[in-house]
């Protein structure tokens, strides 16, 4: 059963990011959440915070094909940080172009 947490993250980003269907806003809401749980973003151990029936190796496959296939949007993403965080004030963006 869905934590009020998880259920209240994946309403916030399917709200506020429109080209991404349910099943991709849920699932970016299960890796958030197993982020917190776990405390790291190692994908070893965010596939072992998520829990459910699936096997580890295969939360790891699914997380790494996830990353490989989303194209994100960030000037979408960027608001809903920000509102999660609760930073106020003029910002200055600051891009850095290393690769």
């Amino acid at each position: 059963m869905a934590t009020v947490k998880f259920t209240n993250i994946a309403w916030e980003l399917f709200e506020n990011l429109p080209s991404l269907t349910k099943p991709r806003t849920d699932f970016i809401a299960l890796i958030i959440v197993s982020v917190l749980k776990v405390g790291t973003v190692n994908l070893s151990k965010i596939s072992i915070g998520m829990g459910g029936q699936a096997n580890v190796q295969s939360n790891y496959r699914r997380i790494q094909s996830f990353i490989d296939q989303i194209r994100w949007c960030y000037l979408a993403l960027f608001p809903l940080i920000l509102k999660w965080s609760n930073v106020k004030g003029p910002l200055t963006l600051i891009i850095d172009s290393t690769n």
